[in-house]
């Protein structure tokens, strides 16, 4: 990374990421990523964010918490949609994404799921989704059915607590409906998993 009083310069969007969420940034902040050519202008930091993903929505809309819709705001420049201020204990993810086929992304998830009893059709029809973060994610007692049914675009799953992993995989032995779908690399703390042989299967360095 580069650095000046102006713009800062990336030479992978990777780096870029790591850069913008770390405490590093000023902002509003400007910065290029010269493994696609992009300009990035930032108004405020995504460490604000409790929710935090790609769309290609052009306005605000809803997704579902403790069973009662809330509103989204959308960044239409950097085609992102947040949530920050939401105050309250989330018990209930129902539905929360379900049939919101313009998401292609979650790349924070940072409110506390250890409560969380009921995620059923969770992602229910994010056909667009490709990655989900569920970096710290607690999904312990949380029940469901159908929590990923036609997710066909979803390539990445990032995941760091042991029981979370178990509970998306049925303990490394489901995929489908319910569970992660055989689509998705399941990435869980440096190590990658994929589908394999009736199993998510660590894959060798």
């Amino acid at each position: 990374m580069k650095r000046n009083k102006y713009i800062n310069s990336f030479d992978t969007t990777a780096e870029y990421d790591n850069y913008i969420e770390s405490a590093f940034p000023e902002f509003p902040n400007v910065s290029l990523t010269k493994d696609n050519g992009e300009l990035h202008y930032r108004r405020q930091s995504p460490n604000d964010y409790q929710i935090w993903g790609t769309t290609t929505a052009t306005e605000n809309f809803n997704i579902m918490l403790n069973d009662r819709y809330v509103e989204v705001t959308v960044d239409r420049d950097l085609g992102e949609f947040y949530l920050t201020g939401w105050t309250g204990t989330l018990t209930s993810l129902q539905s929360c994404f379900k049939d919101i086929t313009h998401i292609t992304s979650i790349k924070k998830f940072a409110l506390d799921t250890s409560n969380v009893g009921n995620f059923t059709t969770m992602f229910m029809s994010c056909r667009s989704l490709k990655e989900i973060h569920f970096e710290e994610c607690d999904f312990s007692n949380a029940y469901g059915s159908f929590v990923f049914a036609i997710t066909p675009s979803l390539t990445d799953v990032y995941i760091t607590v042991e029981a979370t992993l178990m509970k998306l995989t049925n303990n490394l032995a489901s995929q489908g409906d319910v569970y992660i779908p055989s689509s998705a690399t399941i990435h869980y703390n440096g190590t990658d998993y994929k589908w394999q042989n009736n199993a998510w299967t660590p894959q060798s360095v």
